[in-house]
């Protein structure tokens, strides 16, 4: 889908939401709305090009409609990152400036990932909020990006009688250099 598409459908929604009379207008349900709109066209496989997001944000920027378009957020990159949609978060890394952050072994905690595109439960791919992997032989959570230093931040968790996640056992912050060293590593030593 081109970003004269996408923006169509984001005047269609801020024309809706803002303009139409008889609509309980607040910003609230704004946000909401552009929130949903990401998340379908992420859910429906709509295809973005690498600029995509740039474009729209600049637009944005330009446009009438400016303020009322929210642009897509962490949560929209870890669905697309959960259902596999290459496209959307290379848009999105191009958007925010972050070196995509991928490797194998990966759970994410979350019903979403058995429903994406491949329809199988994939181990390798991109690193987002929530995602769960080994590093350094310990089981770790992402829990941030640092895209000004090309850094995830993973914590590794104390366990907890119920099962959930206890108290913070350890905290790591890998550089995108230091997850792609690591994966090689791992691949000679498949090799040997």
């Amino acid at each position: 889908m081109s970003e004269k598409m996408i923006w169509n459908i984001c005047e269609l929604i801020d024309d809706v939401s803002w303009r139409q009379s008889g609509i309980d207008y607040t910003r609230e349900k704004a946000a909401r709305m552009w929130h949903d709109l990401w998340a379908l066209l992420i859910n429906t496989g709509c295809r973005f090009e690498k600029e995509t997001l740039k474009k729209i944000e600049t637009d944005r920027n330009l446009s009438r409609y400016g303020p009322q378009v929210d642009m897509p957020d962490e949560g929209h990159y870890t669905l697309a990152a959960q259902m596999g949609h290459v496209s959307f978060c290379g848009a999105y890394e191009h958007l925010v400036g972050r070196k995509p952050f991928i490797t194998k072994g990966i759970s994410y905690d979350t019903y979403m990932s058995r429903y994406n595109v491949h329809n199988n439960n994939r181990t390798q791919g991109r690193l987002a909020v929530g995602s769960e992997f080994v590093w350094q032989g310990v089981k770790v959570r992402v829990t941030s990006f640092k895209d000004s230093s090309a850094a995830l931040v993973a914590c590794a968790y104390h366990p907890t009688e119920d099962g959930y996640r206890g108290k913070i056992k350890k905290r790591f912050t890998i550089t995108h250099k230091a997850l792609t060293e690591a994966h090689k590593k791992a691949m000679e030593a498949r090799h040997d």
